[in-house]
C-alpha cells in the first residue's frame, strides 16, 4: 500500500485568522493581518475581473508575507509559508518556499460552478478519512471501477459569496494505483466537503465526483486540538 505525505494549501485565506498566535511584539500580526487582507481583496478583485488590481494586492501581499519570514522566522512559520505559496501561485511565480520532507505540496486552485449545483457521489473511488487533527488526517482510497482520467482532491467552500470549488492543480496521477492512503494536514474550516474529482482545467464548471463525499472534522480552534 503506498503511503503518500501532502501538505495542503488552501486559496481561500479570509477563514483562516483564527488560531494565531500572538506574541509580545505585534509587529509580525500586524504584517500578517495586512497581507490576509491585501489577499482578501485580490480574491475580490479576480471576481470582479480586474486581473491588475489582484496582482497588485497579491504582490504587496507577498511582500508582506516574505518581510515576516526573514524578520520573524518563528512567528508562524507554516501559516505564512502556506499564506506565501498561495500569493507565489497566484502570481505565476515559482512558490520556492520549503516544504518539509517527505510531504508533497498541493496547491490549489480555484473554480466557481453552478450557484444551484450539489455534488454527488460517484462510484469510481471509495474513500475514508480517519483521525480528529485536521494537521494529520489520514485519507484512505480504493479504487473500484477502471479509470484513467486525471483524479484530483476537491474541497467544497462553504458560506462563499459563490459556489466554490477548490482543487489540486499540481499533483496529477495521485490516485493512479488501486488503493493507499494519504496523510492530509487540512487547514480549512470544519464540515468543509472533501471528495476526488476529475481535473478540471478551466475556472467554471461543475466537478463530476468520483467518489463519496466526506466531510473534515470539527476543530476547537480556539484551545487548538480535536474536539472529543
Amino acid at each position: 500500500m503506498i503511503r503518500i505525505y501532502l501538505l495542503l494549501v488552501m486559496l481561500v485565506s479570509l477563514f483562516l485568522q483564527s488560531g494565531v498566535a500572538r506574541g509580545e511584539d505585534e509587529t509580525p500580526v500586524l504584517l500578517f493581518r495586512n497581507a490576509e487582507e491585501m489577499m482578501s481583496d485580490a480574491s475580490a478583485s479576480q471576481l470582479e475581473g480586474d486581473t491588475d488590481m489582484a496582482r497588485d494586492k497579491y504582490t504587496t501581499a507577498s511582500y508582506l508575507l516574505e518581510k515576516i519570514r526573514q524578520d520573524f522566522p518563528d512567528w508562524n512559520s507554516a501559516t505564512v509559508d502556506n499564506r506565501l505559496i498561495i500569493c507565489r501561485t497566484e502570481l505565476g511565480e515559482d512558490p520556492a518556499v520549503p516544504v518539509e520532507e517527505g510531504k508533497v505540496t498541493m496547491l490549489f486552485k480555484s473554480i466557481v460552478a453552478d450557484s444551484d449545483y450539489e455534488p454527488e457521489g460517484g462510484d469510481i473511488y471509495e474513500i475514508s478519512l480517519e483521525g480528529e487533527d485536521k494537521a494529520n488526517l489520514k485519507l484512505r482510497y480504493k479504487k473500484l471501477k477502471p479509470f484513467t482520467g486525471d483524479v484530483r482532491i476537491y474541497l467544497q467552500t462553504i458560506d462563499t459569496p459563490s459556489n466554490r470549488f477548490l482543487l489540486d492543480s499540481k499533483n496529477p496521477e495521485l490516485f493512479k494505483d488501486e488503493e493507499g492512503e494519504i496523510i492530509l494536514e487540512i487547514v480549512v474550516p470544519s464540515e468543509w466537503p472533501l471528495f476526488l474529482a476529475d481535473f478540471a482545467e478551466g475556472p467554471y464548471g461543475n466537478p463530476r465526483p468520483l467518489s463519496n463525499i466526506l466531510e473534515i472534522p470539527e476543530y476547537d480552534e480556539e484551545n487548538e486540538e480535536p474536539i472529543k
